[in-house]
């Protein structure tokens, strides 16, 4: 079967082919929304997790498939899915040429790949998945044809990316949120647990922010109206990620903050860990700025998928934790730009990693100093968030080195085989190893100078 083939049968999902069912709207992002069949993923046990529901249709027609989304551009006009589609294509396949040159060493070498010596240039190695891509649509695809009867009446045909689906988080999982960090009326518990909307439950690790400290353990700033029938959470995230309905919070995309991962007895410090690779890998070895990039927790990939087309960074599983078996996952590139590899590049990414959501550890100022009071990143820092910083910069500084070797002695080989010399850009490559060190320092330099949501307007001085 070639790739057309096996293309058609995976996105067969989302067709009259398949269904006459309505796709479920999962999602809503600025780029636009998120559509996928979820009867035919049940969420299962092949995802490490226990469920009572029916056996996983796992194959359409002959061929065996994954879950996938439909992400159509039917969001905010300056986003572009044409754009997301470019870089993750491109993520994927730098990924797919790093881990085929690691194996290769591997098979090669007694001691391992050249450039690790214990298996892996991931430093600590543990998984960060990356949706698998199935295609692009423009507007004038054929396939529409097929997908349109399965969505509200007044859809039309736009420019959509079909891709592997991050499958949610269990029931039980739900309900140790709900059961943590709801403050509100104790019988509404179960109300937010099953509520539809909240099966889609993707979490946000912020490994760089806690909440308010005036708060008691287990609970969330929240208003009050009318008494507490109608008290509701405060809740940073964009209007579409609210449910509105009085009494009832919304658990898509739910910002875990760092506090409450440490009271859940969540590894931290491997989240931390993973983190440091995933953004190596984007910075230095696909030369994309991350900027904007979204981190969740959710369900691993079924272990068969492993054996084949991985799409993963890293191969340790996380701890065992009282959320389940789960994996961090890495999405939304849309927003993301190649990254020179000049100091003009190393300023714009730290720029970057100020103005994403609070998914990184973060340093205190150099100087002593809290840096800008107005950060609410940068308030109730504890000891132990100085130590996921360390961790995360001493593996990212680690991993970093050994992606900037891997990307010169791949050049050097190349070279070699054409009879060449090195040439200029040995040079340049050993003047970007330096690169990652500057990169920690504007980090470190630049603590509660930008904000998330003000717009860029880079300069080099």
């Amino acid at each position: 079967m070639d790739n057309s083939d096996k293309q058609y049968h995976q996105i067969a999902q989302l067709t009259t082919a398949q269904s006459d069912a309505p796709l479920d709207r999962i999602g809503y992002g600025s780029c636009g929304s998120i559509w996928a069949d979820s009867s035919l993923f049940p969420y299962i046990d092949i995802y490490g997790c226990n469920s009572s529901s029916t056996e996983p249709i796992t194959s359409v027609g002959e061929e065996a498939v994954f879950p996938i989304v439909l992400k159509r551009a039917d969001g905010l006009p300056d986003r572009s899915l044409t754009n997301e589609a470019v870089i993750h294509r491109h993520i994927l396949s730098t990924l797919d040429k790093f881990n085929s040159d690691n194996q290769q060493c591997s098979a090669s070498s007694p001691a391992g790949p050249r450039l690790d010596g214990g298996g892996n240039i991931f430093t600590d190695g543990h998984v960060v998945n990356i949706p698998r891509h199935v295609a692009f649509f423009e507007p004038s695809a054929p396939m529409w044809n097929q997908i349109l009867p399965r969505l509200p009446s007044d859809s039309t045909t736009c420019q959509a990316l079909v891709s592997e689906r991050i499958l949610p988080l269990p029931r039980d999982s739900r309900a140790l949120l709900a059961n943590k960090f709801w403050d509100g009326p104790a019988h509404l518990r179960e109300n937010i647990v099953n509520d539809k909307r909240n099966e889609h439950c993707l979490v946000r690790p912020y490994l760089g922010r806690r909440r308010c400290r005036n708060l008691k353990a287990g609970t969330q700033r929240t208003t009050e109206e009318e008494g507490d029938e109608n008290k509701v959470m405060v809740d940073e995230r964009p209007g579409h990620l609210r449910l509105k309905t009085r009494g009832l919070i919304s658990l898509r995309n739910y910002p875990l903050h760092v506090d409450q991962i440490e009271e859940l007895v969540l590894p931290a410090g491997e989240y931390a860990a993973a983190m440091a690779d995933a953004l190596a890998f984007l910075l230095w070895g696909c030369e994309v700025d991350a900027c904007d990039v979204e981190f969740v927790l959710a369900r691993p990939r079924p272990q068969d998928s492993l054996a084949h087309d991985m799409a993963s960074i890293g191969t340790r599983k996380f701890s065992t934790s009282n959320l389940g078996p789960h994996a961090l996952w890495i999405l939304d590139f849309d927003c993301c730009k190649p990254l020179s590899m000049t100091m003009e590049g190393v300023y714009l990414a730290a720029e970057r990693f100020w103005r994403n959501d609070p998914y990184y550890p973060t340093p205190t100022s150099t100087s002593g100093t809290s840096g800008d009071a107005s950060n609410n990143n940068l308030k109730n820092k504890t000891g132990n968030d100085e130590f996921l910083w360390k961790i995360f910069k001493g593996l990212f500084l680690e991993v970093s080195t050994r992606i900037m070797d891997w990307k010169l002695e791949t050049k050097t080989a190349a070279w070699k085989s054409d009879g060449q010399v090195e040439g200029t850009y040995g040079g340049q490559a050993r003047q970007q190893k330096l690169l990652p060190v500057e990169f920690i320092k504007r980090v470190e330099e630049t603590v509660g100078v930008y904000s998330k949501g003000i717009p860029i307007f880079f300069s080099s001085s």
